[in-house]
């Protein structure tokens, strides 16, 4: 059995609601201005807000080298009673720090893909691996996010940080 996320964010999931209205419907008569037929017709619709939640709030690669392969783990919920469907994307935060684009790429540990398309059942969680293969000496900073196909405008994120030094010598 799965453990939810125990911030005060995660706690709250996101149920179906039902709402029920109606839609007045009047047939009018455009040369003797008169109401020749009317009706409602009564709607019944369930919805539920679709939120995606990453329980790391960042990730931080310290002291890599270039040449080796790091990995960090991150899970995504999905903390609504609908299905959700996000892709994820990497957004550099600032322009003046070398994108390391290139260099941080995320698989999902279910599917095995790369970035891409994910479908995510109700409130359930994802796994994804980070993996950080450092090409240069500096440090990078970007922001990888969540976009949900439900809300596009309120993207999940995370900032995601690499420190990558020169390997250290043996001592003689």
């Amino acid at each position: 059995d799965e453990k939810r996320p125990q911030d005060s964010h995660a706690k709250r999931t996101h149920k179906f609601r039902t709402y029920t209205g109606s839609i007045k419907v009047t047939c009018t008569s455009a040369s003797e201005a008169k109401t020749l037929h009317s009706s409602a017709i009564v709607v019944t619709a369930r919805v539920c807000k679709s939120v995606l939640m990453i329980e790391n709030s960042d990730v931080t690669f310290n002291d890599c080298v270039p040449g080796r392969t790091f990995y960090k783990d991150i899970d995504v919920w999905n903390m609504s009673e609908a299905v959700a469907r996000f892709q994820i994307r990497w957004a550099p935060t600032a322009p003046h720090v070398r994108n390391a684009a290139s260099e941080v790429q995320v698989y999902s540990l279910e599917t095995g893909e790369i970035r891409g398309e994910h479908e995510l059942q109700a409130l359930q969680r994802m796994h994804f691996q980070l993996k950080f293969s450092p090409l240069r000496v500096g440090h990078s900073q970007g922001r990888l996010e969540l976009i949900n196909a439900a809300s596009p405008l309120s993207p999940a994120s995370i900032v995601v940080s690499t420190f990558t030094t020169f390997p250290r010598s043996a001592e003689s």
